[in-house]
């Protein structure tokens, strides 16, 4: 792989550390940004946050599970609707202040149309301060699940699937050409714009094969340059979704996760959530901790 990209999954505050000024380097924090705090209208087709605020319901109907658990945990803002222009101003000042200059929005796309588009369209992108940040997109393209019902407690239910159809990707492929890869903001690599895929698995297997994914990938950068673009940048989340062997692939069967992302054309890696490297099963600052030396392990393996 090219690069390693490793995101900052907080508002990190960046400071010289003593370094020489000749030895500063310039650095982009980025913060992947959910955007479930909205009335998103498909939530009815699920059954879900019916009083209309979004996930912002399952925190504060949060009950305490044992003696001195603090819920619900009250946001210091109040529960601002994401999806608001003047939230995502304030948002933006308050990371800009923090040394944040990118978001990262994990963006949804379940029978072939668009979820929890609101806070990035009507918010972020409609905010007067938009051009002080830029923004990139994470194609969450797992399965749509029970986990997203707080009142459920079966978490093995489906409601819509991760995975999309050749025709599904080109669909939407232009869309986010003409709506979002061209906007002046948008964050690019060498001049690329970024895309990142969250699960590598699922989308091989929606298009048929490996090799119908890296002609699919390859469609999409020929419609960005065919758009004026110099490309796409596509990025990977490093994690155990992404296929180790290349099977069917002549002259490699090397069982590596590289060869799987070389062989693609994805140029970059990073991290999504700390859960892919350890289950949490204590103190806070003590899984991080050890979650954040994983680090080291990733980069040896790519």
């Amino acid at each position: 792989m090219k690069n390693l990209f490793i995101i900052i999954l907080a508002s990190l505050c960046l400071s010289s550390c003593g370094m020489k000024k000749e030895e500063k380097k310039q650095y982009d924090i980025a913060a992947y940004v959910w955007p479930a705090m909205f009335n998103e209208p498909r939530y009815a087709e699920l059954g879900i946050f019916k009083d209309g605020n979004g996930e912002w319901e399952a925190i504060y109907n949060s009950k305490p599970k044992y003696e001195g658990h603090r819920q619900p945990r009250v946001p210091l803002w109040g529960y601002l609707d994401q999806s608001d222009p003047k939230t995502q101003e304030k948002n933006i000042e308050t990371a800009i202040e923090y040394g944040v200059n990118v978001f990262i929005f994990d963006w949804y796309w379940y029978e072939n149309r668009p979820f929890l588009e609101d806070v990035l369209n009507k918010g972020f992108l409609k905010a007067e301060n938009r051009e002080k940040i830029k923004f990139y997109l994470m194609w969450a393209n797992h399965d749509a699940n029970s986990y997203w019902d707080p009142k459920n407690p079966d978490k093995s239910q489906i409601y819509w699937q991760g995975e999309v159809s050749r025709e599904e990707f080109d669909g939407f492929a232009d869309r986010l050409i003409s709506e979002y890869l061209k906007q002046p903001n948008y964050y690019t690599i060498d001049g690329k714009p970024v895309f990142a895929i969250y699960e590598i698995s699922t989308f091989i297997d929606g298009m048929g094969g490996q090799e119908q994914a890296r002609d699919a990938l390859e469609s999409f950068r020929a419609k960005c340059i065919a758009a004026g673009l110099p490309g796409v940048h596509f990025q990977a989340i490093v994690w155990g979704d992404i296929p180790a062997t290349l099977i069917g692939t002549p002259g490699d069967d090397t069982p590596t996760q590289d060869n799987t992302l070389n062989y693609l054309g994805f140029e970059s890696l990073t991290n999504y959530q700390w859960v892919h490297f350890v289950r949490p099963n204590e103190d806070y600052q003590t899984y991080g901790e050890k979650a954040v030396a994983k680090y080291g392990g990733v980069r040896q393996g790519f």
